[in-house]
């Protein structure tokens, strides 16, 4: 990789790692208050931020050794490749299994709403994301070993190939589905016109959108990487920055969904506001 890509991947940890501080810091403010999203996200946010910790490091040796090349040893450059390969591996896995987890808590609050509270208790909170690193920290290794000692590298790459596309299209089709059932969902309730019915409907639109622009961009990250395994001179630098880009994409749509919900709740605030003003106006007016 060149110096100018090198750079480029530097800079873009180091947003990685400012962007998911601020979202862990958002989202602990309201610990209070916090649904099962939040915590998938707070929990995704920390995954994200600790590759973008271990990235960057790894990042910076590269360049450090691309800049003197004489002072590395090619040992250390071989344990650096195998440690990045890791980083990479469980950053994919982690997110995987994180937006796959999105998914699910997405299908039981549309299809199931009556069922949803279940996902709020402690266990399955707790279960759901403990789970995820632990299978996310198992099959890092796993892939790892499975590279380094196969009989045929070509074999390793394409099955690692295979399973990150399989885990592409899975969650594409996951996340369609989602956004079907809750089209088909609003229709089917269109004569409900009570206001209660209208803003839980609001909010459950909005939580799923945001939710699948999470999956969606997990989606367009993880393909540019998944098509070099599978053709060697399709590879491009960029693959590799698609995934930490991920890692900041993921943060950035939370801020968006915050400017979002804070601008409706004073939107909102402001409505009453003026509604009393004018109830108020209207009875003065009326004594008089």
């Amino acid at each position: 990789m060149s110096v100018p890509w090198m750079v480029a991947c530097i800079i873009i940890d180091s947003a990685v790692i400012l962007a998911n501080f601020v979202e862990q810091l958002l989202i602990v403010r309201k610990w209070k208050s916090l649904d099962r999203i939040d915590y998938l996200l707070l929990s995704l946010s920390i995954s994200d931020f600790t590759s973008g910790v271990a990235t960057l490091g790894i990042d910076g040796w590269y360049l450090s050794g691309e800049m003197n090349p004489t002072i590395v040893p090619r040992i250390s450059h071989e344990i650096v490749t195998k440690i990045f390969d890791s980083v990479f591996l469980f950053s994919v896995f982690a997110s995987t299994f994180h937006v796959i987890a999105v998914a699910v808590e997405r299908f039981y609050a549309i299809k199931y709403p009556r069922k949803y509270y279940i996902f709020n208790t402690f266990k399955i909170k707790f279960g759901t994301i403990a789970g995820i690193w632990i299978i996310s920290l198992i099959l890092t290794p796993t892939f790892s070993v499975l590279s380094v000692f196969s009989l045929d590298t070509k074999i390793g790459v394409y099955i690692r190939a295979c399973v990150f596309a399989f885990s592409a299209f899975f969650v594409l089709i996951v996340y369609l589905y989602i956004s079907l059932l809750l089209v088909l969902q609003r229709k089917s309730i269109i004569q409900d016109f009570s206001p209660e019915c209208n803003v839980q409907q609001d909010r459950l639109k909005r939580m799923t959108m945001f939710c699948t622009f999470i999956g969606i961009s997990f989606v367009v990250c993880l393909m540019p990487i998944t098509v070099s395994y599978f053709d060697e001179d399709l590879y491009h630098p960029i693959g590799n920055l698609a995934i930490t880009l991920n890692s900041l994409i993921n943060p950035c749509i939370y801020f968006a969904k915050v400017i979002y919900e804070s601008r409706s709740i004073n939107r909102s605030r402001n409505e009453t506001t003026h509604a009393l003003l004018e109830s108020r106006s209207y009875i003065i007016t009326t004594v008089d």
